[in-house]
């Protein structure tokens, strides 16, 4: 727990005191759109412009899967298609830092100062959150080379309740290999990466169904894609062009940004999609938060390895996100 600390003050302290030697960090140019933090959090400087929300992104919809595909095998609802990178909005013109000189890199300062919660999973699966204080627990799941293993059957992490309370603009990245022997079984459908929300059991822990939650899917039914979902208030998803790749790692970015009515999905530093997003993250009652299960009783477990799995308390930028993915997913921030 000590060390825990120590590594919290040195995150508080190192960002404030770079900022103070090199004050042009501050300036527009390397601002990310800031939430709502909390009062421990310290929040960034410039935010920039969203360039406004598409009427449709990649297989967006405003209608409601309810965990389940609709029946032309889409994500349902209204809204255009939009080929990723095409039709959407641009990052705000944030650049990419300058990696030569040994210069700082404003990127990576702020992703530091917007990162809520981490989990990084050693050998000794202690679960900890490494940034905040919402350490894990295991049900059934195992460790192995610095990876949370998911066997399929019924293994899921659980993570405090209230995990997105309070959160307006957020980011989701999970760095995952899927690892479903046939993508094209029933079995890999509406699996879950994460879904964080409650269901209609009113018990904790148990899954029940009518989800109240935010998800994302490797693969959303028959011939269905990455997929990411807010069903609240009005569902509203998102999907990628194709399924999540098998046995590969793949860093999955969800980007919800409330202040812009915008939601983006990245996969490997590439945006998929973009939508209006008219939600609130404020309106879902984070009582079962987990990686690897879903809210649905009939949905099947997650199978797959999970490496890295980091909260932010902002929505960050296209290049935000693409120098995450460059920085690996043992980024040091």
């Amino acid at each position: 727990m000590q060390n825990k600390r120590l590594r919290a003050l040195a995150r508080l302290t190192w960002p404030v005191l770079l900022l103070c030697a090199c004050p042009q960090l501050l300036d527009d140019d390397f601002g990310i759109r800031s939430a709502e933090l909390p009062p421990e959090t310290p929040t960034d400087g410039g935010v920039p412009s969203a360039g406004g929300a598409p009427s449709g992104g990649a297989g967006a919809g405003s209608g409601g899967s309810a965990g389940r595909a609709p029946e032309d095998g889409g994500a349902g609802g209204s809204g255009g298609t939009t080929a990723p990178n095409q039709g959407l909005p641009d990052a705000g013109g944030v650049p990419l830092p300058d990696a030569g000189g040994g210069n700082p890199d404003p990127i990576g300062v702020l992703l530091a100062s917007s990162l809520v919660h981490r989990y990084r999973f050693s050998p000794d699966a202690t679960l900890e959150d490494s940034v905040g204080t919402a350490d894990a627990s295991s049900v059934g799941v195992t460790f192995s080379d610095g990876a949370a293993v998911f066997a399929g059957t019924g293994q899921y992490l659980d993570l405090p309740n209230d995990l997105l309370s309070g959160l307006t603009n957020a980011t989701i990245e999970v760095w995952v290999v899927w690892t479903v022997p046939n993508p094209l079984a029933s079995t890999a459908e509406w699996q879950r990466i994460f879904d964080f929300g409650s269901n209609s059991s009113t018990i904790e822990g148990q899954q029940g169904s009518n989800a109240n939650a935010f998800f994302v899917t490797p693969k959303a039914g028959t011939n269905g894609k990455l997929h990411v979902e807010y069903e609240s208030s009005g569902n509203i998803n998102l999907e990628a062009p194709e399924p999540l790749p098998t046995q590969v790692l793949v860093q999955v970015v969800v980007v919800v940004d409330e202040e812009n009515q915008l939601l983006s999905m990245y996969q490997d530093g590439a945006l998929q999609g973009a939508r209006a997003f008219t939600g609130s993250l404020t309106t879902i009652t984070y009582r079962n938060n987990w990686l690897g299960r879903s809210q649905y009783a009939d949905n099947p477990s997650f199978q797959g390895r999970l490496l890295d799995v980091r909260v932010y308390a902002a929505a960050l930028a296209s290049p935000h996100v693409q120098a995450s993915f460059a920085a690996g997913a043992d980024a040091d921030w």
